[in-house]
């Protein structure tokens, strides 16, 4: 699949408005008080970005997304630097920001070491990342996804080439670099979010 190459439509409908409301809530709890700078990749439309502006009036948040259609909609009636490009060759310089966010796109990512290795450099040292992805051995979220993809998400379907749990999450992370700090769950456990920190 062409990386984040769909639509979000994340507020198209009741329920998937409360699942990304659900997701952002645990997100926000896994943000630190104070930081200067947030990099949102795989953006989507904006709306985690747009969810927490108001509250980090001195902070600089940057959006990116490989969908054009997206970032369009992203960049309606908003201030924030809302940019396309790949989570695989981000255009920002080493050590730009403190906090590196990706909400549901590593399961959807080929090479998933590479848009970890270019989070790692561009973030600052003991910089956050807060990630999140389905939890790929749980039975309930297998049927959730089931069934949305084959009816109102179709749009979905066989949208995710990899799967996730726990352990092989904080795996991947810890060998790239990273030290998982804190994990949460979303949509009653189906969703893994982590926040790590930059060790190297």
């Amino acid at each position: 699949m062409t990386e984040a190459a769909i639509e979000q439509g994340g507020k198209s409908n009741p329920i998937s408005e409360w699942a990304l409301n659900d997701r952002y809530g645990v997100v926000r709890r896994l943000l630190p008080e104070n930081f200067s700078s947030l990099l949102d990749i795989g953006c989507g439309e904006g709306h985690f970005i747009k969810s927490i502006i108001g509250q980090y009036s001195n902070a600089k948040f940057v959006g990116i997304d490989l969908h054009g259609q997206n970032i369009k909609t992203a960049r309606r009636n908003s201030s924030v630097d809302f940019v396309v490009g790949d989570a695989k060759k981000l255009p920002f310089k080493n050590a730009s920001f403190d906090i590196a966010v990706m909400l549901e796109l590593i399961e959807h990512l080929e090479s998933p070491d590479e848009a970890i290795a270019e989070m790692l450099r561009v973030l600052k040292p003991s910089g956050k990342l807060i990630l999140s992805t389905p939890d790929g051995s749980s039975l309930r979220w297998k049927a959730v996804w089931w069934l949305w993809s084959n009816t109102v998400g179709r749009r979905w379907h066989h949208a995710h080439v990899a799967e996730y749990d726990q352990k092989s999450l904080t795996k991947l992370l810890e060998e790239s670099g990273f030290q998982v700090e804190r994990v949460e769950r979303a949509i009653f456990g189906c969703v893994i979010t982590v926040r790590a920190k930059k060790l190297r």
